[in-house]
């Protein structure tokens, strides 16, 4: 289950600014914390370029938050999580 509400993002060199430049990437690193409750552990982090959702990359989430995206799309992206613990119980 993907969920990216509660979560803040804390994004380090985020370079996805500006318009779709067609195929460009750019390096991204950062760190996602869940709001109160620190790091998050493990898991992938998803960006899909908004323009063309064929364009999309995944990276894992490392034990102490931290992920690298070296090829993610330039332009504006939605951002999803997936990780067990985030899972809302039914």
């Amino acid at each position: 289950m993907r969920l990216a509400f509660g979560v803040m993002f804390v994004l380090c060199q985020v370079l996805l600014v500006g318009c779709n430049k067609g195929n460009q990437t750019a390096s991204v690193t950062g760190t996602v914390t869940v709001q109160g409750k620190g790091p998050l552990t493990g898991g992938n982090i998803r960006f899909v370029l908004a323009s063309d959702p064929n364009r999309a990359i995944t990276a894992p989430i490392e034990i102490d938050g931290t992920f690298k995206i070296p090829n993610a799309p330039v332009g504006d992206c939605k951002i999803s999580i997936e990780n067990d613990s985030l899972r809302v119980p039914v």
